[in-house]
């Protein structure tokens, strides 16, 4: 009876059953859906045509409109010249459409266990979380499309989404623990700190745009928005990269700002004067921000070289 007893106890530790009731199995499966989910809405947004007439093309991200015109000086606060946009844009999905084929390689064909425990962590496991989020955005920036026919509704769902991807991202990130330097550079340093650069970004430029959209004097709202925003983007992500020593943040961070000077020096004098003011605060702050995440990044490589180099 007991030899009977011991045999059933090993078939039924062994049976389908057993291994579908594993938790981390859910959580897996949730995960690799959410990944793709993410990519595939990411990818799609280079492709679905934009062009319902006029001399501009339009590529839609989240609920940033970036025009490709002749002419591709935009008049907008803290926006980013639409050629470093979609190098930003190209670099953060690629970071994330690389780091999705490492987890899945050393997770099913290497079997690595430390990819397994940095991925389904007590903490980690709940990194579908910010990916569904960012799902989300995409869905909502890609179903308004060109028309810029802005609803209350359109924005609000922007802000809370880009919040709770951001938060959640930035609390996966920082439990996010790989012992190789490939899985901490595709995915922790690559694919999440990349796209929290980019949220931190994408939430002072939405909250921009819903104080523009309800607003009837724009033109003080993007004086205060030119010079509060820009601060306030480089400080975050700043200090985001400095707490979680993170030279992609920074490089990420470098970029945006580069786009966002690109973009502020085209204009002309009378355009500064109509539309900021005459003030070159805006552009001012952004090159003290840019210089700022150099040297960040030329600290971190100094300071904690020997960590790069270990894991």
């Amino acid at each position: 009876m007991e030899k009977n007893k011991n045999d059933y106890n090993k078939l039924t530790e062994s049976s389908p059953k057993s291994k579908c009731s594993d938790p981390n199995i859910i959580f897996l499966i949730i995960s690799i859906v959410s990944w793709v989910l993410y990519l595939a809405l990411a990818w799609m947004s280079f492709f679905i045509p934009n062009t319902k007439g006029g001399y501009y093309k339009a590529f839609v991200f989240w609920l940033n409109i970036i025009y490709r015109t002749n002419d591709p000086i935009i008049f907008f606060t803290i926006y980013i010249n639409y050629v470093l946009f979609y190098m930003i844009v190209a670099i953060v999905i690629g970071f994330s459409t690389v780091g999705f084929f490492v987890y899945l390689h050393c997770y099913f064909i290497t079997k690595d266990v430390n990819v397994r425990n940095g991925m389904m962590g007590n903490v980690t496991k709940f990194h579908f979380i910010p990916l569904c989020f960012i799902s989300l955005l995409f869905i909502i920036g890609e179903s308004l499309g060109q028309n810029l026919n802005y609803k209350n509704i359109h924005l609000y769902t922007t802000i809370l989404f880009n919040f709770i991807a951001l938060i959640s991202l930035i609390i996966i990130r920082y439990n996010t623990e790989f012992e190789s330097a490939i899985y901490i550079l595709t995915i922790n340093r690559g694919a999440y700190s990349s796209l929290i650069a980019l949220l931190v970004y994408n939430f002072f430029y939405t909250f921009w745009l819903y104080g523009n959209y309800i607003k009837q004097d724009t033109n003080s709202w993007d004086n205060g928005c030119i010079i509060a925003f820009s601060l306030l983007i480089g400080i975050i992500n700043n200090c985001l990269s400095f707490w979680l020593k993170d030279i992609i943040l920074a490089f990420v961070n470098i970029l945006i700002y580069i786009g966002m000077i690109t973009n502020f020096f085209k204009l002309k004098k009378d355009d500064i004067t109509l539309d900021f003011s005459g003030s070159y605060a805006g552009g001012i702050i952004d090159i003290v921000m840019l210089v700022l995440s150099i040297c960040l990044i030329s600290f971190l490589v100094l300071k904690y070289k020997n960590l790069y180099l270990i894991k």
